[in-house]
């Protein structure tokens, strides 16, 4: 008869931790987020929270970073997604980084096309074509020429010269080039500005250098995109 009931309070014990068991499981929190999409503009901060301490990380930093405490710093224009993660639950929030200024259009800046395509491409005037260039013109306002290489027939850099603009579109220029790139110098004392498209020289794909001259009492900017190769 002991025996009997050993086993049976055995048995109660096991059903028991098993059903504690489920319960815990059953009562895992599902890991939730307080945005699931936000927009900003560069160097902006916005701070998102979950309803669990969790572990944040961002896919792409060149356009926003998070810190530990879910602060997102908005960093350059562009799409992204930071991501909570707690014992194998992820939970994302999409990240949109919008621009402020829009104070010139670029080129197009696909170093793998050919000139056939960049023509296909390009939607402004077409004034002169060469075996290794490509230059568009409204005659007054802008010069943009786009050069080949020789070798591989690829786009390989753009120059765009803006004519005639004033102070706040100079001012302008250095801003919108910062919401879009990395500076790595800027001479204040002669105005120019070189930026890259990555945190880092070494992953860098491409370099853009902006230039201020004053000629026959005209500001005029003298903007270049060159392909550069990426060091392994």
């Amino acid at each position: 008869m002991k025996k009997v009931i050993f086993r049976l309070l055995s048995l109660a014990m096991i059903v028991s931790l098993f059903m504690t068991s489920c319960k815990k499981d059953d009562e895992t929190k599902e890991l939730t987020l307080s945005q699931l999409s936000v927009t900003m503009v560069h160097d902006d901060t916005l701070t998102i929270t979950a309803n669990q301490k969790v572990e944040w990380a961002s896919k792409d930093e060149f356009v926003a970073k998070i810190s530990s405490d879910g602060k997102i710093t908005a960093r350059h224009i562009g799409e992204t997604s930071v991501t909570a993660t707690i014992d194998g639950q992820q939970k994302e929030c999409k990240v949109t980084v919008k621009p402020v200024y829009n104070t010139y259009s670029e080129p197009v800046l696909n170093f793998d096309l050919a000139k056939s395509e960049i023509k296909t491409k390009e939607k402004r005037p077409l004034v002169e074509e060469t075996d290794t260039s490509l230059t568009y013109s409204d005659k007054t306002k802008y010069l943009l020429t786009y050069l080949f290489s020789k070798t591989t027939s690829k786009f390989r850099a753009v120059y765009l010269y803006l004519n005639d603009i004033t102070t706040s579109q100079a001012s302008q220029i250095a801003d919108f080039q910062t919401e879009r790139y990395q500076p790595i110098t800027i001479d204040k004392n002669t105005y120019t500005y070189y930026m890259i498209n990555s945190d880092k020289m070494e992953t860098a794909t491409m370099a853009v250098s902006t230039s201020f001259k004053t000629q026959k009492l005209q500001l005029n900017a003298i903007i270049v995109y060159e392909k550069i190769p990426v060091v392994n």
